[in-house]
């Protein structure tokens, strides 16, 4: 917690192969990639961050990823505020989600995410947000649609000072993976050898390309 994660040349954070943890309370800002992605399982608590001026989406959720995503700020990212693909059931609870140059939500088919008591910017009669058609009636009634859109620099912030982590030219700065991964499927494991700050659970070994 309490960290910059800033300008890395892949993901700020990456949580995969059925990997946890608790992230909170980090201001993740202006990386290449998602500035937080749940691939292959993982299951992280994704909470009170700021997370804005990305260049792909802010939060990516996708190949059955879950977890908890939860009262954060969210906007001005490039593809979408939030995205949930190939059979992710995250649940988005309570976030501010704001439009960029996407959409503020983007929801497959094929996904089973809860989503509840969000406010989606920029999304008045579901504008901004992209969504099966069986989900549109319930997104519109358990959730929060609004006109106005934050810049970056207007979304809450909760922290003042943080600590710099950033991924730099070596790709995603913070990587978590389950204990015993050694090598995982060609996406997990070209993700997390890149990241700047791999963080394996005891008898886990860093992915090789």
């Amino acid at each position: 917690s309490d960290n910059l994660i800033r300008d890395g040349e892949d993901s700020g954070v990456l949580v995969s192969e059925s990997g946890k943890g608790r992230i909170e309370s980090n201001l993740i800002r202006g990386n290449m990639r998602a500035g937080v992605a749940i691939l292959q399982s993982g299951q992280p608590h994704v909470l009170h961050n700021t997370i804005v001026a990305g260049k792909d989406s802010g939060v990516l959720v996708c190949e059955c990823g879950e977890g908890v995503i939860e009262h954060n700020a969210i906007g001005q990212n490039r593809i979408a505020g939030i995205a949930v693909c190939s059979g992710a059931g995250p649940h988005l609870l309570h976030n501010r989600i704001g439009k960029g140059e996407g959409r503020a939500l983007c929801i497959a088919d094929g996904c089973h995410p809860l989503v509840e008591g969000n406010t989606l910017e920029a999304a008045a009669n579901l504008s901004n947000v992209s969504l099966p058609h069986h989900m549109r009636a319930l997104i519109a009634q358990k959730n929060r649609l609004v006109d106005h859109v934050h810049t970056a620099e207007e979304l809450p912030r909760s922290l003042t000072d943080h600590s710099s982590l950033s991924g730099g030219p070596i790709g995603s700065a913070v990587g978590v993976a389950p204990a015993g991964t050694a090598r995982g499927t060609p996406t997990a494991t070209s993700y997390l050898s890149r990241a700047g700050l791999g963080l394996l659970k005891v008898g886990s070994r860093r992915p090789t390309a």
